[in-house]
């Protein structure tokens, strides 16, 4: 490929962080295309680099020699050089539509901070995130992932949790190896089930607009919940004393239902 790392083996580069690179002004002789665009580097060759923020630009994805025909986000992207990657955020609505690299965070196991929003671009499985073990902030919104959501039996420290606006589809499982899990975002999926939760510091639960069918499960195991929002979907009863020791709710919607009384 003809495109040059421009940061490439600077080994004490801790922190990269462009932001609002989606355009310049006109008549400024820029490229064409505007902001930061093209593809991604094969790899980041930073041994030290931290943290990569590349949000709200007119990125591509791939990789220079790949002829629009690999991954969006590659595999190899941290390949060799993500032991002390820590925060990961890459936006952009120019992205190609394609999938993500199921192994690209294989290499990251100190991240703690994951956010990747394409509007609609990406596709394909969510990336597998088993090896970032101390993973505390999930956000993937706004794409569209398919199949079935992260049981994320690896993922113990996670707190926050944003997969909506996707297309997954399958059961939503009961997460109950997430001690530390505050707020989980599901909505506008296509989930058609749901397990109980065991979560003892959620506080916000949202799964509306899905297709979930069944009974509405009982939260008694989640006495920090206050905001849960199951609305448009196909439940069709409810478990008696489902929310009846969930002292702290403040919003409980079930609203467009398919529900005879609660």
């Amino acid at each position: 490929g003809t495109e040059i790392y421009k940061l490439g083996n600077c080994n004490s580069l801790k922190q990269i962080y462009i932001s609002n690179a989606a355009s310049l002004p006109t008549g400024t002789g820029s490229s064409p295309n505007g902001g930061l665009h093209g593809p991604f580097p094969t790899t980041f060759t930073n041994s030290n680099l931290e943290v990569i923020r590349l949000e709200n630009t007119r990125m591509s994805g791939g990789t220079p020699d790949d002829g629009g025909s690999g991954d969006t986000i590659p595999n190899t992207l941290f390949a060799g050089f993500g032991d002390k990657v820590r925060d990961v955020r890459f936006t952009s609505s120019y992205f190609r539509v394609g999938p993500v690299g199921n192994q690209v965070f294989n290499f990251t196991p100190n991240l703690e901070i994951l956010r990747i929003r394409s509007n609609k671009k990406l596709n394909g499985s969510l990336p597998n995130i088993g090896a970032c073990g101390k993973l505390r902030y999930l956000d993937l919104y706004n794409n569209a992932f398919t199949g079935n959501v992260y049981s994320l039996t690896s993922n113990e420290t996670l707190r926050f949790v944003y997969l909506h606006l996707n297309q997954l589809s399958g059961t939503i499982p009961g997460f109950n190896n997430l001690p530390l899990l505050y707020r989980l975002r599901l909505q506008q999926n296509n989930f058609t089930g749901l397990e109980k939760f065991s979560l003892p510091t959620i506080v916000e639960f949202r799964a509306h607009i899905n297709q979930i069918s069944g009974s509405i499960p009982s939260f008694s195991d989640c006495p920090k919940l206050q905001i849960l929002t199951l609305y448009s979907n196909n439940f069709s009863s409810y478990t008696p004393g489902a929310i009846a020791d969930n002292y702290n709710l403040r919003l409980f919607d079930v609203s467009q239902c398919q529900l005879n009384q609660v």
